[in-house]
């Protein structure tokens, strides 16, 4: 409740937050963003951070979709995962935050996911966001993230 608190009294209309990816690794220099290496947990803390920023009238944008999970070349990485790990710990806090918390927008990486680049990835962002998970909010860019205008757009 504060941070949609403290949002408003800023004139914010959007909290580029929360961080739901995985704290995997140790020596993270993110890992103060994220909550930890549990999805399920990850997941539950997002959904009840949305929930109160929103409930303030600011927009929670849950980040980085999907798999951005290192800084070390985060954005030219190619993170090569199979489907049901990625689905099982790294779309888990997304899928519960799109579905549970209700979240009004999300960000899309800087890496590549099986082979496309995160923000023109037609299978995460239309096939699972929006048609399996039936996200109806916005997708924005990490700062820079997009490569061709076109096929963000197609994606």
């Amino acid at each position: 409740n504060v941070i949609g608190t403290e949002a408003n009294n800023l004139a914010l209309h959007v909290f580029e937050a929360p961080g739901v990816n995985m704290a995997r690794i140790p020596i993270l220099g993110r890992n103060f963003e994220y909550f930890g290496e549990d999805p399920y947990l990850t997941g539950t803390m997002a959904v009840a951070e949305i929930k109160a920023v929103q409930a303030k009238g600011v927009i929670a944008m849950a980040k980085h979709f999907a798999a951005n999970e290192q800084e070390t070349n985060r954005q030219t990485i190619q993170e090569t995962v199979d489907r049901r790990v990625l689905h099982e710990i790294y779309l888990l806090p997304f899928e519960m935050a799109v579905k549970d918390g209700n979240t009004a927008a999300v960000m899309c990486s800087y890496n590549f996911v099986n082979g496309f680049q995160a923000c023109e990835n037609k299978e995460l962002l239309t096939d699972v966001l929006r048609n399996q998970w039936g996200f109806k909010g916005y997708v924005q860019s990490d700062f820079f993230a997009v490569r061709s205008t076109a096929a963000s757009m197609l994606a």
